[in-house]
Order: structure tokens, then sequence, then C-alpha cells
């Protein structure tokens, strides 16, 4: 700001809360959007905790309603709050936060992945009362189910759309695979280490760079090459043949390598055959119209 005063910015925050009634005030006078976790009340937070192990809950509770208490026009337009949890408490966290803080929160699902190898089995009966095995194999399931139904295009020029998205020349307009961000076209983030990464889902090991003590900012432009072509590359192979035009895959998260088997993966040949069936399906539908207002 001190640089490019004429510049605006917007600053947004994913926060535990431990540290809110410390930071508020400088929260409050730039305008953070803050993400507050908070994953119900004392017994559904029980997995969030201090740095001593115990439950984080009261401390974060108390610091939530104090800046809810004392800021009420900030809290109201810049404070969102995010749980985690099982489907099974969903309804009890929603009904919690609501009735105690006013808002509605996001619902995020319990990830599955970097999980410590050796307490596997004990994440998975926790959370999903069953085994990594039996979750993989409905997850394929699910994923078979709607291969079969195909894709839904309410309209030719829907359709035709999806057929431009493969045609070659429109193809090299997307610079990028899958649904990764492009590094800091989104969001830029900031550890408590003061390092810069991709977003909150990418591995300690992929820094992009870090604020130094004089407090310029410094890019490592090399490393972030690197680090983004060997996401790319891992996956290039399977991408260039694959006709998903859907893909939710973020590379960050999802761990593929050329050599892997994509859930996502559609061939060209399964991707026309649906948009045969598709075809048909409207023009069956727009027959059936006709007849009826004639």
């Amino acid at each position: 700001r001190k640089t490019k005063p004429k510049q605006s910015f917007r600053f947004a925050m994913t926060t535990n809360a431990l540290l809110l009634d410390k930071y508020s005030d400088f929260l409050i006078e730039n305008k953070f959007d803050l993400l507050i976790s908070l994953d119900g009340n004392e017994e559904h937070n029980k997995y969030r905790k201090n740095l001593n192990g115990k439950n984080s809950f009261n401390k974060v509770f108390k610091n939530i309603k104090i800046l809810k208490e004392n800021y009420p026009e900030y809290f109201k337009n810049h404070v969102q709050i995010n749980s985690v949890t099982k489907d099974e408490n969903k309804d009890k966290v929603i009904g919690f936060i609501k009735k105690n803080l006013g808002k509605t929160p996001n619902i995020s699902p319990i990830k599955t992945f970097n999980i410590n190898p050796d307490r596997k089995d004990e994440f998975y009966k926790e959370f999903f009362n069953s085994t990594e095995k039996e979750i993989l194999k409905k997850k394929n399931e699910e994923i078979i189910k709607i291969k079969k139904f195909g894709f839904f295009f309410d309209s030719y020029n829907n359709l035709y759309r999806a057929k431009l998205l493969k045609e070659k020349e429109y193809i090299t307009n997307f610079p990028y695979y899958s649904m990764t961000c492009v590094p800091f076209e989104s969001r830029i983030y900031v550890s408590s280490k003061n390092c810069f990464y991709h977003c909150e889902k990418d591995s300690e090991i992929n820094t992009l760079g870090a604020i130094a003590e004089e407090n310029n900012k410094i890019f490592d432009l090399k490393r972030i090459t690197l680090i983004t072509n060997s996401f790319i590359n891992k996956v290039k192979i399977i991408c260039d043949n694959c006709f998903n035009d859907n893909c939710p895959v973020c590379l960050h998260s999802e761990k593929i390598d050329k050599d892997q088997k994509c859930k996502y993966f559609i061939s060209g040949k399964a991707y026309y055959k649906n948009i045969t069936r598709q075809i048909n399906n409207i023009e069956k539908e727009n027959i059936s119209a006709v007849s009826v207002k004639s």
C-alpha cells in the first residue's frame, strides 16, 4: 500500500482464531476477509488442538464471540465460518453455528490425502466407520455410475461448445491442464513462517518465495516455473488424451503420476459416444415437445 497508494488491495485469511484477540484491530483496520475454522460445538471441535494438545474450542469460540459483539458490522460483512465434519454431524454443526454466531458455515468434507500411513486405519475407522479399501471401492462405483449416465447438455449450443473445446486450434488457448490454478492467478497463501505458497492445499516443500526481514516480497521465479512444470509434466500425457471438459482435479491435492490411471479420465471414444447419446436425448425431447404443442 505504501509503494502503490493508488492501487486497491483486498486481503483474505484463513485462521483458527486462536490469536484473533491479539490481532483483531489490525485485521479490521485493513478489512481482512476472514475464514475461521470452527467445526461446531466443543465435542465436534475436539480434533482441533492447542499446542498443549487440548481442545482449542473454548479459546476460539470466546475470540469469535468477542469479535462479533465488539465489531458487529465487520463480523457481518467480512467473516465466514468453515466447518470440517462428518456427514452425520452436519445438521448439528450448522444449527450450533447459526444459533450462536448467526452464520451459516461452509461445510467442507474430510480430506483423505497426506494422512500418516501409520494411522490410516485409525483415521478411516474414526471418520468413515470403514476401511480405506471400502471407501475407494465406493468412490469407484460412483464414478462408474456417472460415466454410464454420461454428460448432460441442455441445448445444441452447449453441445457445440463442448465439441469446440476438443478442436486442436481451440485447445491451445488453454495453457494449463486440469482445474489447477495458474500460480497467483486467484490467491497467494502466506504461512505463519512468512513463506509464499500456491494455496493452502500445497505441501511445505513447494514454497514459492518468502518475505524478507526488510519486508520486501521475494518470489523465486525459477523455482515457481520448475514446480509448475513438474506438476504439468506428470499429467501431460494423460491430459493430452483426455476428453473430460469438466475435470475437477487439483494437482496440489490429487497425487497423479503419468504411470497412474486418473479416475476422471475419459477417452475420445467414450466422449463422443456420450455426445451421441445426448443428441438423441435432446432430439427425443424436442420431438415430444412439438407433439404436445400440436
